[in-house]
């Protein structure tokens, strides 16, 4: 595949810096949730809403500044309006049961999985980073899957402290996959400038 086509394909809405530093927010946000795992689901929706809606504005940055073509923009458009709407649902909601939270967290997971997939099998065959996208494709999920399929008896405390350790433990491995992504998006932008 020539230089150009993977530049406009691979790299034009991904900073290897600002995938790497996604990665770190992710894993402190986990490192937080399992460290305090009492914390009310209140401050975890309005944590989830403004993490969202910052996340959201930040894709749709990088649609603006990217270089690729209008057809490749749709997935990180809709990534930033899902995470958007998702966060501000979060915020305007942020006494809702449990069932509700579970519901927007999964549904946001299944959604954001599903454009990562996309956008893996967008990268170029060979590619290191190709396979770590879909990684964390895979992994988002099988988690939104996972927060739909609770049990309506989720407005216990210990379901909930539960609920907000296994967010934490994935956040924490989505961050890892992410800060992999960012270095090997780094190597293959190095790779490029010198062919």
């Amino acid at each position: 595949m020539e230089p150009d086509v993977i530049e406009e394909v691979y790299i034009p809405a991904h900073s290897p810096w600002s995938v790497l530093l996604q990665g770190i927010g992710i894993i402190v946000l986990g490192i937080i949730l399992i460290s305090w795992p009492d914390i009310t689901l209140r401050v975890i929706l309005v944590a989830f809403g403004v993490f969202a809606v910052v996340w959201g504005l930040a894709q749709l940055y990088h649609v603006h500044e990217a270089r690729a073509e209008d057809e490749d923009r749709w997935i990180q458009l809709t990534l930033g309006w899902v995470a958007i709407v998702a966060g501000l649902a979060a915020l305007i909601w942020p006494d809702a049961t449990t069932r509700v939270v579970l519901v927007i967290l999964g549904i946001w997971f299944i959604l954001t999985g599903f454009l990562a997939l996309a956008a893996g099998f967008k990268i170029p065959k060979g590619m290191a980073g190709k396979w770590l996208m879909i990684i964390f494709a895979i992994i988002a999920v099988g988690f939104g899957l996972y927060l739909l399929a609770r049990p309506e008896k989720s407005g216990s405390t210990d379901v909930a402290t539960t609920v907000v350790v296994l967010i934490g433990i994935f956040a924490i491995i989505e961050g890892l996959v992410l800060m992999a992504f960012s270095f090997v998006l780094r190597r293959d932008i190095k790779n490029l400038d010198k062919a």
